[in-house]
């Protein structure tokens, strides 16, 4: 019904548009020959705040959307302390098992898969990697999200030191398993211990219930970085990922030195931290944006911004909604260095569910979905005299308008578990640049 409304109101604007006159009449096959006047207005009186909601998901058993793995730190003046770091586990490749009988290991190795279109922050800086042996089972877990702890051992098993983030780095490495040499772009190796690599060896092997048993003995890594400096970077886990692995070498009884690779990903929860301490952000949690206050939107686990629309329904008597937009104004002079920190590409509107949890709102689902966000939604940075985010959210408004929605909604970066960036936008009663609800509709 909502896409029939869409393309019906899209009918009668086009139908009206068409002609010169302001108010066009229209022949009593489409509206019983009634005069229909078209109406565009922006003056509505929103109530906004930022704040603060619940944690973010970032793993679900029936489709974990999350991708990109962040981790890192952030130190930013405006939005303060960021960190961002995951659990992951690895398993066997279908029913391959390896032959560890009399085995010896010889050295092992995290590699992952860097996501070369995100570096958030200074890419010059040095990263020191640690990966750690997790030690709570998180297989039976249906959900969880950006704020879960777990267990770990407290000492590393693995490090890698001074990691400077670049996309022009390869590594050139022997593949004993292949008897060859082997150049990977945009990895990262973080060598593991020997006695982790030989605890594996001698693990038993049932040929039944080896992949259980793997994940149930050895439940997977935790994997963070710490920087002296500001940048958070991103490891490609999904199954698209060729180069996300985790490779034992060993040398069998024939002495002939050899390799074997786990696939990692599948229960790979990210983990979120955010500390504000010492900004300005504490004391407009939940405050309404008065004159020019600002607003902020961060992603990962950040800040959102609440929006009270129920001005709109001084419009609801007799009408049919043609088009509904909120228009949203980057503050870039108090968003810090936007060639560190550039603003959000992406922003979405959101409600909460019947358990109160945030969801997209109708029009950002069936546009994601269908893969016509940028046209059906838009909620892209544009560029032009300000930094300004257009978001089309017509049939959520209708649904408002009709009663069967509630007058909050909310704005937030769009796939926060995927996005470290943020931004600073203008409230509605800012002088010059005010946040803006336009409604475009039919007088009937």
């Amino acid at each position: 019904m909502r896409l029939a409304f869409v393309f019906f109101s899209g009918l009668i604007l086009g139908l009206i548009w068409s002609s010169c006159s302001e108010s066009t009449p229209v022949g009593s096959g489409l509206l019983e020959d009634q005069d229909l006047e078209v109406v565009f207005e922006e003056d509505f009186d929103l109530i906004a705040n930022t704040v603060i909601t619940e944690p973010t998901i970032t793993f679900t058993s029936l489709n974990n959307d999350i991708e990109t793995h962040l981790v890192g730190q952030l130190n930013d003046p405006v939005f303060g302390l960021s960190e961002a770091s995951f659990y992951v586990q690895f398993r066997y490749f279908n029913s391959v098992l390896p032959d560890y009988t009399n085995a010896t290991a010889d050295s092992a190795v995290l590699m992952m898969e860097i996501d070369t279109t995100l570096f958030y922050g200074k890419s010059i800086s040095e990263l020191d990697f640690e990966v750690f042996r997790l030690r709570d089972n998180i297989i039976d877990l249906d959900t969880i999200n950006s704020d879960a702890v777990f267990a770990v051992d407290p000492q590393p098993i693995g490090a890698l030191n001074g990691y400077r983030p670049s996309t022009r780095r390869h590594f050139v490495f022997y593949e004993p398993a292949l008897r060859d040499t082997l150049v990977v772009n945009n990895v990262v190796r973080i060598p593991l211990d020997l006695s982790f690599a030989q605890e594996i060896v001698d693990a038993p092997i049932n040929d039944d219930t080896a992949a259980d048993d793997l994940v149930a003995q050895f439940n997977g890594f935790y994997v963070r970085a710490t920087t002296d400096e500001s940048v958070i970077m991103g490891f490609n886990l999904s199954g698209t990922s060729n180069n996300s692995v985790f490779s034992l070498y060993y040398t069998p009884t024939d002495t002939t030195p050899t390799a074997f690779n786990y696939l990692v990903g599948f229960d790979r929860p990210v983990r979120f931290n955010h500390d504000y301490t010492g900004t300005d952000i504490p004391d407009l949690i939940n405050q309404q944006a008065t004159g020019n206050d600002l607003l902020y939107l961060q992603g990962m686990n950040g800040v959102d911004i609440e929006i009270d629309i129920s001005d709109i329904q001084k419009v609801n008597d007799n009408i049919l909604l043609n088009h509904a937009e909120l228009e949203v104004t980057v503050a870039v002079e108090v968003l810090g260095d936007t060639s560190l920190y550039p603003p959000s590409p992406d922003l979405g509107i959101y409600k909460r569910d019947a358990n109160g949890l945030l969801i997209p709102v109708d029009d950002l689902e069936i546009a994601d979905r269908t893969g016509g966000r940028e046209i059906l939604f838009d909620g892209g940075l544009e560029e032009g005299i300000q930094l300004t985010y257009s978001l089309n959210f017509s049939a959520h408004i209708k649904d408002v308008l009709d009663g069967d929605e509630n007058n909050t909604i909310y704005l937030s970066v769009f796939n926060k578990g995927n996005d470290p960036t943020r931004s600073i936008v203008y409230g509605p009663q800012h002088d010059t640049f005010p946040m803006k609800l336009k409604l475009t509709y039919t007088k009937l």
